[in-house]
């Protein structure tokens, strides 16, 4: 569930910022190597997103790797899918053009504030909060969890971009299940 609509913290960008914004989702040619190359062995695959300077065991990693005609991918196929390939696509996403995927539609069209306005239903917000957050969304978590602190948890994890139960598993978990435990009891 999106607490959040996507084009939120884009929208609020003046032309300037959002036009860097938008560049820094042009990947320089070997990020695209990367993640949309081909490999011959899935062990190769692996090694090309494992990050040697990360202490943890990057078992995710197993996770993006899938076969494909006799060899094996990463994320081959996902920007497009998202409709996020470069700049001038993830524009097409932000400012709602009829042109993009299907997928990358829902995830526009999605109006939370509709989705929240009648709330009665407990939810837990897991919000990532990192300075260079892709999407910066916790004045708005923060307002949804105000606005219902009845119904919302409202918790952020800092230092991470996104990937908050790759980040902090342990955190994540507990959270999760202190959540469910308190629904429980109630």
């Amino acid at each position: 569930m999106v607490s959040v609509a996507f084009a939120t913290s884009y929208l609020k960008l003046d032309e300037e910022s959002l036009k860097r914004k938008l560049k820094d989702v042009d990947l320089p040619a070997e990020l695209v190597d990367k993640y949309s190359g081909y490999f011959s062995h899935k062990f190769d695959a692996y090694k090309s997103l494992y990050d040697a300077d990360i202490n943890t065991n990057q078992f995710e990693i197993l996770s993006y790797l899938k076969p494909q005609n006799n060899q094996w991918i990463t994320y081959r196929g996902q920007f497009e899918y998202y409709h996020m390939q470069d700049s001038l696509h993830m524009a097409e996403v932000i400012f709602h053009k009829p042109n993009v995927s299907k997928y990358a539609k829902s995830i526009v069209e999605v109006k939370p504030t509709d989705i929240f306005k009648d709330l009665a239903t407990p939810v837990l917000i897991m919000d990532a909060n990192a300075e260079q957050d892709p999407i910066p969304v916790r004045i708005e978590n923060r307002e949804l969890a105000m606005k219902h602190p009845q119904f919302i948890k409202l918790v952020v994890f800092e230092d991470v971009a996104h990937n908050i139960h790759y980040t902090y598993p342990s955190r994540f978990l507990h959270e999760v299940i202190s959540f469910l435990d308190h629904q429980v009891k109630d």
